[in-house]
């Protein structure tokens, strides 16, 4: 008769499943160099944590700012950043998350 393991390892594997489970997600991260324009979103990657995912998007967006010359004119499109985890991908190639996590830089007042 086959064994499935003694009692010790199986509640083991249930409590590392468990934990598995209840980690964080992985977040995946989004930035628009237009916001306005969702058709400019170039996606930064797949991140373990959100602090991660957020730190990405702010340094790509300080990029853009400094491909801009330090300050985004006013009038110029304006960036923005996502990041998402529960993500799947719909029929269209969307990719559609249950929890979202947004933001924006911070304009320079004069």
């Amino acid at each position: 008769m086959p064994s499935i393991g003694k009692p010790w390892e199986i509640g083991l594997l249930a409590l590392a499943l468990s934990l598995t489970a209840c980690g964080e997600s992985d977040w995946t991260g989004t930035i628009y160099p237009d916001r306005e324009d969702l058709s400019t979103a170039r996606t930064l990657g797949t991140f373990t944590s959100l602090g991660a995912c957020t730190s990405a998007a702010n340094a790509a967006i300080d990029e853009l700012r400094a491909a801009a010359g330090g300050v985004f004119a006013i009038g110029a499109p304006l960036p923005g950043w996502e990041c998402g985890a529960e993500c799947r991908t719909d029929g269209d190639g969307d990719l559609l998350c249950r929890r979202v996590e947004a933001g924006a830089p911070e304009l320079q007042q004069n």
